[in-house]
């Protein structure tokens, strides 16, 4: 089947980590599929992703859904030669205001603005009574969460499926981290961008606390963003510089090895709608602490892991000391074989397949 994905969130030269996520799906789909990927937003002048995914870059502006903009004849003549729309992330729905879609069509949902409890003001203009209209379009729509899957059917979305996003799994071989425990120097790290919702400044000062209590506990995270400054100078009014390092961004690859040269993974988030990294951490055998709602409350072991109610420093310490001292924690090979019965790379391609099949045979009844 000629799959036509279109989508705002997708890596390239100047955003590499940004969709990673949504260009790892493309990459399953193409496993089955010709599969091209439309990216809205970019000049990035790649046009092929490894063998066997096309890539087409465009600018995109919000006047470019006009009827005579540039991208509407784009739009229209490469749905004219794909037997299947599939977009992918709720702003990408934008580009469909006002637009015809005469084949079957299938939208992956991962926005968790949908699910925030205080979005911003942009994300409510963005989520107004036309665009949430938007979600009912598709014949079939993918959430990455279940909570996210009850939020796009209170749109008036029928059909939805729940699918959750590709988790990369480390080889059998793979290194196992080393054994965490209360006494031994605890290597702790976070991924995720510098900013509020992910709590850097809370993890900074869980480790201050910890430090307080007798640990010999490092921190390091793992990418960047506009909370770096204000992160550093928390590090330095603690008086834990040593303790405390932050790598800026992290290329992709990397990430696997990274992980396993330490023995606990936080991140004091306040919600996601899945929890890729969260999901990596244990994959890669790392106990867990973290926070806030989403997916990953399902897929956690509670042997493996502690989710606090309240993101301050003091619950993610009491957390911290509560997995460390638990003589019954899963081990790292117990983990890596949860993670492993968890994110099956096989189930999740024929969920798409039995997807794909819905959506055809709606526009044939």
């Amino acid at each position: 089947m000629r799959v036509l994905v279109v989508t705002r969130w997708f890596p390239d030269s100047h955003s590499p980590m940004s969709g990673v996520f949504n260009m790892r799906d493309c990459a399953l789909l193409a496993q089955d599929h010709d599969v091209t990927v439309l990216h809205l937003g970019s000049s990035d002048p790649d046009a092929r992703l490894g063998e066997s995914l096309r890539v087409v870059r465009v600018p995109f502006r919000t006047k470019d859904i006009r009827p005579g903009s540039g991208l509407r004849p784009l739009l229209e003549r490469m749905l004219g030669e794909a037997d299947l729309l599939h977009t992918m992330a709720y702003p990408t729905l934008t580009a469909f205001l006002g637009l015809r879609v005469s084949i079957p069509w299938v939208h992956t949902e991962h926005y968790s603005l949908l699910i925030a409890k205080a979005p911003s003001w942009r994300a409510g203009l963005l989520m107004s009574a036309p665009m949430r209209r938007m979600l009912r379009r598709p014949d079939e729509v993918i959430a990455v969460g279940q909570e996210l899957a009850a939020a796009v059917r209170r749109t008036g979305a029928t059909s939805v499926s729940v699918i959750g996003n590709d988790v990369a799994l480390p080889a059998a071989d793979a290194p196992l981290p080393e054994a965490l425990s209360a006494l031994s120097p605890i290597r702790m790290i976070a991924t995720g961008g510098l900013v509020a919702n992910k709590g850097p400044l809370e993890a900074v000062r869980a480790t201050a606390l910890l430090r307080a209590r007798g640990y010999d506990i490092s921190l390091t995270w793992a990418g960047s963003g506009p909370l770096r400054d204000e992160s550093e100078q928390t590090v330095r009014d603690l008086g834990i510089d040593e303790a405390v390092n932050f790598l800026g961004h992290v290329d992709a690859a990397r990430i696997p090895d990274l992980l396993r040269e330490h023995q606990l993974f936080i991140l004091p988030t306040a919600y996601e709608t899945f929890g890729v990294s969260i999901a990596e951490a244990i994959a890669q055998g790392l106990p867990v602490v973290t926070s806030g709602a989403g997916e990953y409350q399902t897929f956690l072991p509670s042997r493996g892991s502690r989710i606090v109610r309240e993101r301050t420093p003091e619950a993610l310490a009491d957390a911290v000391d509560s997995l460390v001292r638990d003589e019954n924690r899963l081990s790292s090979r117990e983990l890596r074989t949860h993670a492993a019965n968890e994110f099956s790379a096989a189930a999740r391609r024929e969920s798409y397949q039995d997807v794909y099949r819905k959506a055809a045979g709606s526009r044939v009844h």
